[in-house]
């Protein structure tokens, strides 16, 4: 079994006494960075979807732009 000692100075830190390892025994800041871990990869997420949106209604502009412009030449070419 693993004997742990704490750290000097550093609370929340505990040392392995066999394998001289320093590990951070604070579960709520464990939790904590767990926590804003996921939200940061929601945010990425996020952003993404949004620039994917925003290529989707450029394209979806040109196209509207493009099928006016083929009214337009239709139209002309029908009144002469």
């Amino acid at each position: 079994m693993e004997i742990l000692e704490n750290v000097e100075n550093n609370p929340g830190w505990v040392k392995s006494k066999e394998t001289k390892a320093v590990l951070n025994s604070d579960l709520a800041a464990l939790n904590q960075y767990k926590i804003n871990k996921q939200k940061n990869i929601q945010v990425v997420s996020m952003q993404t979807e949004v620039g994917n949106l925003k290529n989707e209604i450029s394209n979806i502009k040109s196209d509207v732009s493009d099928i006016k412009n083929l009214l337009l030449q239709i139209l002309n070419n029908t009144n002469k």
